[in-house]
């Protein structure tokens, strides 16, 4: 269960604000959020995955990729 402190703690990280601002006007894939903010890839996927864990953002859709991945927004 989330508590204030790690909501808190996760939001001290520019990266972290960052995500939620761009997520907040649209919808994205990890891939698209890290070349719009010029981030690392692994990055955006350690960043997304808390912000997922603590609620503040959920998929909305998964859509498969010519390879044959999921491609998560």
């Amino acid at each position: 269960m989330e508590t204030d402190g790690d909501i808190t703690s996760v939001l001290a990280d520019k990266y972290t604000r960052d995500i939620l601002t761009i997520l907040s006007k649209e919808e994205l894939s990890a891939q698209q959020i890290a070349t719009k903010l010029d981030i690392p890839t692994s990055t955006t996927y350690r960043k997304i995955k808390t912000l997922e864990d603590l609620k503040l953002i959920k998929k909305t859709k998964v859509i498969r990729t010519l390879e044959g991945l999921g491609e998560s927004y």
